[in-house]
């Protein structure tokens, strides 16, 4: 395999790595070259000396980065490279999943940086993984290969039906890429099986970037042929302006024809959305409470349960409270909003049950999404009810001290609350 550009050499001499960045001015024959340093944090109890180690360790480091270079992926390639270069070295590292591991990963994440060498990369990548010769394939390989389908569907096909929009062929079946990747990240829950599994920085941080990676899967898949773009739902945090509801998911789904390379896997969105959050639930219960990753993950799986209550809460509000009064009469008709109502309320139940573990003492703004959850709950229970006053009353506490701690930001929601339309009107209610 060809080396790639600005290698960074491995120090192997202390727990915390000092790794030069590469250099790409000329120094002066009268100057002393000065070399900005990294400080590698390596995993407790770890072995310093072992190449392996500090490979995962410079990963770490990347993945908690701002990404915004590829000189730490570079150093990761160029090290394995010259690794598996050397024949005495080689029979040992096929057996070792970790190296191939962290080298598989860093070829993969070299898509984000060069756009000219997608399939490339992603195939050099799938190759190292094939590498392994220590028997059947290891959980921990499973789940890098994950990451890699779910990250090569957007980047080498997807971009390629957005580049083009009447193209109805690519070189795969996404819908069976889609399910082979699926399959593999349930590996993980082998991996973590153990309270003690092995590595937990390591492993940790690329479940819940191979979760990331699958949630902006399916909002991209969710919004293909809407004014969404690419780049738009790669950046989950990021949210068009104004959208125009009726232009949303019902309108792209219908512009998309069952030959489309898409077609297969937008029909089983509902499912995929699920099949996530049951497998970020197993993770949780993984992870240590009170720390970022817990609360993000907590966050997630709340969101999940709200989205999914949202087709009901639509459907009860809009038949319980809209203009035709006539159809009230019909008992059919009042068994549907009895149904729609009693499932929004599990859904919404849910999500509250997962935002409450999401809040972060540094972070009102997890706060206040558990509010909206209250508020959420109380627009479908009965109207005045007490339990209704209740969620209202919750909401309203947790609202007045992310009020407080984030200088009267949620200050119009609280003046909604005391609205007697509240309860009619939950677009009143958006965060």
């Amino acid at each position: 395999m060809a080396k790639r550009s600005r290698p960074l050499g491995l120090s192997r001499s202390r727990k915390q790595q000092k790794v030069d960045h590469s250099q790409d001015s000329k120094v002066q024959d009268n100057e002393k070259s000065t070399t900005p340093q990294l400080s590698i944090e390596l995993e407790e109890n770890e072995n310093a000396d072992n190449v392996t180690v500090q490979l995962i360790g410079l990963w770490n480091t990347y993945l908690e980065s701002t990404r915004d270079s590829d000189a730490l992926l570079n150093g990761i390639v160029n090290e394995c490279d010259t690794l598996l270069s050397n024949g005495d070295n080689k029979t040992s590292l096929v057996e070792d999943d970790q190296f191939l591991a962290v080298f598989a990963l860093a070829l993969s994440e070299l898509t984000i940086f060069n756009s000219n060498k997608i399939k490339e990369y992603f195939d050099d990548s799938v190759d190292i993984i094939n590498l392994f010769s220590g028997g059947k394939q290891t959980d921990l390989l499973n789940l890098v290969e994950s990451k890699i389908i779910f990250q090569r569907i957007p980047l080498e096909y997807i971009s390629k039906l957005e580049q083009n929009p009447n193209l109805i062929e690519v070189d795969a079946n996404l819908k069976e890429l889609l399910d082979s990747g699926k399959q593999k990240f349930e590996s993980m829950q082998k991996l973590i099986a153990n309270d003690k599994y092995r590595n937990k920085r390591f492993i940790n941080g690329l479940i819940i970037e191979t979760i990331s990676i699958f949630d902006d899967l399916l909002d991209i898949v969710e919004n293909y042929g809407t004014k969404k773009n690419l780049d738009e739902g790669m950046d989950s945090e990021e949210e068009d302006d104004d959208n125009d509801e009726s232009n949303g998911t019902t309108a792209a789904i219908s512009d998309i024809k069952s030959n489309h390379p898409l077609y297969d896997i937008r029909q089983q969105l509902d499912a995929c959305a699920r099949w996530l959050r049951d497998e970020m639930i197993v993770f949780l219960e993984k992870l240590v409470s009170d720390t970022k990753e817990y609360y993000n993950i907590s966050k997630l799986i709340g969101e999940s349960f709200l989205k999914e209550s949202e087709f009901f809460s639509e459907t009860y509000l809009s038949m319980q409270y809209g203009d035709d009064n006539e159809k009230m009469e019909d008992s059919t008709v009042e068994e549907t909003i009895k149904a729609a109502q009693d499932e929004g309320i599990t859904f919404v139940k849910k999500a509250i049950e997962y935002l409450d573990k999401a809040q972060d003492p540094e972070d009102p703004d997890t706060w206040a999404q558990l509010a909206e959850a209250y508020i959420d709950l109380g627009n479908l229970q009965d109207n005045e009810s007490v339990e209704q006053e209740e969620s209202y009353n919750k909401a309203e506490e947790i609202l007045k001290r992310a009020n407080i701690a984030s200088h009267n930001k949620y200050q119009h929601i609280l003046d909604n609350l005391n609205s007697d339309e509240l309860s009619k009107d939950v677009e009143n209610t958006n965060l």
